[in-house]
């Protein structure tokens, strides 16, 4: 695949979600918030643009979007900062695992 092509396909993903996200109200209102707190919110998103496997019907039928379970909050796996941040959200990592 072409570099250009696919930097282009990521770049146009990148602005449509930023041009929903910016309308959407529920988000503006988690950035007030954030402001208000005294922080800055940073959405980072990654990419991942390949060449589509046409013997795959699972992508030939349009969009489709890999999902894995989220893994509970763990200390052991938290910098200070993580923890700082979760404090600062009112959100207390798990001791256990689900």
């Amino acid at each position: 695949m072409d570099d250009a092509i696919a930097t282009q396909l990521a770049q146009d993903l990148a602005d449509a979600i930023s041009a929903a996200a910016a309308t959407d109200a529920k988000v503006a209102a988690c950035h007030t918030r954030a402001r208000e707190s005294g922080f800055v919110l940073k959405v980072v998103l990654a990419t991942e643009v390949r060449p589509l496997d046409r013997a795959s019907e699972e992508a030939a039928d349009g969009l489709s979007v890999e999902t894995k379970p989220a893994g509970a909050l763990t200390p052991e796996g938290m910098s200070a900062a993580d923890r700082r941040f979760l404090k600062a959200l009112r959100i207390a990592p798990s001791d256990r695992t689900t």
